[in-house]
């Protein structure tokens, strides 16, 4: 028994090393627990509809930290961090109902506790590329890579703050809407089904760095559930959480970047000797868009 249940603390803290990935080099991670800005009331909607119009060619940066604090069978707990940075260059260009999307993963860095992740592992995803179909919703469908690594999977699950959401194709400050959807992703080491409600509220136009954009504000729940094995010994995965998103779109029509905080329960069943691992988790990440010199 005691070696299932190391089997499943191994499995429910498996994502964040593989999920740290990034930047260059010295590339500051947002703090675990950061709070985005909470998004104010609503107005009635004003001013000129934005529609999502990415650019030919975009080079962005994500940032991600995620704190798990692993509650073990002795009653102690265990705390792991994790950090990882990532550059992705994507190119778009329009087809039937959207755009054809190729993501790449340029470069990346991974650290676990403080401790880099070794070289052969960050090799494996270097260069990995994805394609996608991005509605003019702003949601993503049809996700397809050309490699498998465990590393780069995990960054499939952030492909989808890369864009904002944009419903009906356009947006305005004052729009609110709720979205509802279930999508599978990935968590920690499994594939899982997230199921979750989001309530979004645009603001703006507001001046950000050097350009004007509007903010797209969310909160939401979400839960999920999935399978995943370790050392062949199948396990069941449950969790559910809180998310605050924030989401800027250029007056033109171009992402410009996104932050956000996630804290969620997890539970990790090994059925075979119907015992349970639990953890809590916090992440917060970041997506800067890079501007050429």
């Amino acid at each position: 028994m005691r070696f299932f249940l190391a089997a499943a603390a191994l499995a429910i803290s498996a994502c964040a090393s593989s999920a740290t990935g990034g930047a260059a080099p010295g590339a500051p991670a947002p703090a675990p627990g950061a709070e985005a800005p909470a998004p104010p009331a609503p107005s009635k909607p004003t001013g000129k509809a934005i529609a999502l119009k990415p650019p030919a060619f975009t080079r962005y940066r994500l940032e991600r930290a995620d704190t798990m604090e692993l509650q073990l069978p002795d009653s102690s707990t265990q705390t792991q961090s994790y950090r990882w940075s990532a550059w992705i260059n994507s190119r778009a260009s329009a087809e039937t109902g959207g755009y054809h999307l190729v993501l790449t993963l340029d470069s990346l860095e991974v650290a676990v506790s403080g401790v880099p992740l070794l070289q052969p592992a960050l090799d494996s995803a270097r260069g990995t590329r994805w394609t996608a179909h991005l509605a003019t919703d702003g949601k993503l469908s049809s996700v397809e890579t050309d490699r498998e690594s465990s590393v780069a999977r995990q960054f499939e699950a952030m492909l989808r703050y890369l864009y904002p959401p944009v419903p009906g194709g356009e947006v305005r400050s004052g729009t609110t809407w709720t979205d509802s959807a279930t999508v599978p992703t990935r968590a920690q080491n499994f594939e899982v089904q997230e199921t979750g409600r989001t309530d979004y509220i645009v603001t703006g136009p507001a001046v950000r760095g050097d350009e004007t954009v509007l903010v797209i504000g969310g909160n939401g729940t979400f839960t999920r559930t999935g399978t995943g094995s370790q050392y062949d010994q199948p396990m069941q995965y449950q969790s559910s959480g809180q998310r605050q998103l924030t989401f800027y779109l250029a007056t033109e029509g171009a992402p410009a970047g996104a932050e956000g905080t996630e804290t969620s329960k997890v539970t990790v069943t090994v059925p075979a000797v119907g015992q349970s691992l639990s953890a809590d988790q916090r992440a917060s990440f970041r997506i800067s868009v890079i501007r050429a010199p």
